[in-house]
């Protein structure tokens, strides 16, 4: 599929779900980050790029608002067997407008990457067949379309400012690298594994001169970007970063109150005593995994450096996936873009691809059932969803908490194995 027509469609399949399908929480939440902007009275979420990318959408919704008469749906006016758990403190679904609005960066993200996974791909093989390939497999992946306009999460939006930070290196841009990166940090923490994997690679290429003027330029601008746009958020950074290390030295617990996501500790929805055995699973396969994959790392070669390094990113993040009390559904958007650059001409590892996506999808689905999602449209087809809750109430109870265990453990077996895969490749094959 040529890459205009892989815009356009997925470009109208988007467009056509925003106004109707939100997360009845996380849109909520959303929405209050938004009115409270306007009013002065909000708080900066952390990490808070998203923060700072809403500011502009919040006015866009206050002064839309003023124009269409599409007003948030009260709770209360919801029939009761779709309303959401009181302990959730949810007052509105936030209507048809918020829904369109808060979703445009989403929107622009997953088309965005879609095009830097086409042109990283032509600027390496010249090959546009295999690039329009990878767009088309990333931006209609109906896994990553439900995340970024069914549940209305921003997880792609640091997915691409990763994506961009190895598409300017590529192009040996390296401030705007690292102003990527230091964006897609900010966005939600995680990218800062990618740091050191891209120092090695700038070590890799180039006369030694070069080297260190571009090691030193990297790391000054990372720094400076990441400290400005965290100031307004210092003292939550600093707490975080201490939560980490310190779940690192003496192991985390998953929660035990919800499911604990894209992971093989959602047993513990069916037997809770496993909880006893986490913090020393978790705390020596952080270690060992993120290790192992550092010293990958460093035996990165020069002349394949760039498929190699994303190897070395996609690594960072399952071992991520591997090793963490709690994976939300949405976090696997984080991937994406890295496993097609990696499977992308390899029937297996596509198959791997398009079976973790199903996975998430499904697991996602479920856990927050799916009349939820629909909410502000409930005015108008509450009786239906009404129906379509009890329909799906197997999903509750027991048979429900199976269902997750059995997806969430599948995807962390499938998730070893392109780990392994992955990394024991003597180096990524440059699709033809």
């Amino acid at each position: 599929m040529k890459l205009r027509t892989t815009l356009i469609v997925g470009a109208i399949i988007r467009i056509v779900m925003m106004p109707f399908f939100g997360h009845p929480f996380d849109t909520w939440a959303w929405y209050g980050v938004a009115v409270g902007i306007v009013q002065g009275s909000s708080y900066i979420h952390f990490p808070p790029m998203w923060y700072y990318t809403l500011i502009p959408f919040a006015y866009l919704y206050d002064w839309a608002s003023r124009i269409f008469p599409i007003k948030p749906v009260p709770i209360s006016s919801i029939p009761q067997p779709i309303r959401p758990e009181p302990q959730w403190g949810i007052t509105v679904a936030p209507g048809l407008l918020f829904n369109t609005v808060v979703k445009i960066p989403f929107l622009i993200s997953d088309l965005i990457i879609a095009v830097m996974l086409y042109k990283i791909i032509i600027e390496l093989t010249r090959n546009e067949k295999v690039a329009g390939k990878a767009a088309a497999i990333l931006l209609l992946n109906p896994y990553l379309i439900w995340i970024s306009i069914g549940w209305g999460m921003y997880d792609s939006l640091p997915a691409l400012f990763s994506i961009a930070a190895i598409f300017f290196l590529l192009k040996k841009r390296i401030g705007l690298s690292a102003l990527c990166l230091s964006i897609a940090t900010v966005y939600s923490i995680y990218p800062i594994i990618f740091f050191i994997p891209m120092i090695i690679y700038l070590w890799k290429t180039g006369a030694i001169s070069v080297k260190r003027n571009f090691i030193v330029t990297f790391t000054a601008i990372y720094f400076a970007v990441s400290l400005l746009l965290f100031a307004p958020t210092f003292e939550r950074f600093l707490s975080f970063s201490g939560a980490i290390i310190s779940s690192v030295a003496a192991g985390a617990t998953p929660y035990t109150e919800t499911a604990p996501g894209l992971t093989y500790w959602s047993i513990i929805l069916v037997v809770p005593s496993m909880v006893s055995f986490a913090p020393i699973v978790l705390a020596i396969s952080e270690i060992l995994l993120v290790s192992i994959v550092y010293f990958k790392a460093l035996k990165m070669k020069a002349e394949n450096s760039v498929f190699d390094l994303v190897k070395i990113e996609l690594l960072c993040l399952l071992a991520i996936y591997l090793s963490q009390e709690r994976i939300s559904e949405p976090f696997f958007v984080w991937a994406l873009p890295f496993i097609v650059l990696v499977c992308v001409g390899d029937r297996r590892q596509e198959i791997i691809y398009w079976t973790l996506s199903f996975i998430a999808l499904t697991y996602s689905v479920i856990n927050a059932i799916f009349p939820l999602y629909l909410l502000s449209v409930s005015p108008w087809i509450g009786d239906f969803l009404v129906n379509m809750m009890h329909a799906l109430s197997f999903t509750h109870g027991y048979i429900g908490a199976y269902i997750l265990v059995i997806l969430g453990s599948s995807f962390s077996i499938l998730t070893v194995v392109l780990f392994l895969e992955t990394l024991l490749k003597p180096q990524l094959k440059t699709p033809q």
